[in-house]
């Protein structure tokens, strides 16, 4: 009994611990954009209460991502010009999620792959 007991503890220590795994975000620019020229700001609907703007990557560094669900909105600004907008649906805001932004610029044009990875996972590019 006490070996099924304590199987049962770990068990649950390690079903605390895994779902405690935070949401991450990578940003990486190639093609002579400076990193530090982005700005990565997310608006969630905070607990029914409308919706608040967060700052999730700016010139400081990446910023913890806050735990939003039903529509996200992103914005990306470069220079503190828009960019880039868009919506990610996520099902519950419990879900973990990897968030990989990869910029480059062709021609004086931006490109973009934005790869979300996680529970609803969301693909958008322009290469």
């Amino acid at each position: 009994m006490k070996v099924r007991y304590k199987a049962l503890v770990l068990y649950l220590i390690f079903v605390v611990f895994s779902s405690c795994k935070k949401n991450e975000v990578r940003v990486i620019s190639e093609s002579g954009i400076d990193v530090n020229d982005f700005r990565i700001e997310l608006k969630i609907d905070v607990e029914g209460k409308g919706y608040k703007s967060f700052i999730v990557y700016d010139e400081e560094g990446i910023k913890e991502v806050p735990e939003g669900y039903m529509k996200n909105y992103w914005d990306v600004y470069l220079r503190d010009s828009l960019v880039l907008s868009f919506t990610h649906y996520k099902g519950n805001k419990n879900y973990k999620h990897n968030y990989m932004f990869n910029f480059g610029l062709k021609n004086d044009t931006l490109l973009y792959t934005i790869d979300i990875q996680g529970k609803n996972k969301l693909l958008l590019s322009n290469r």
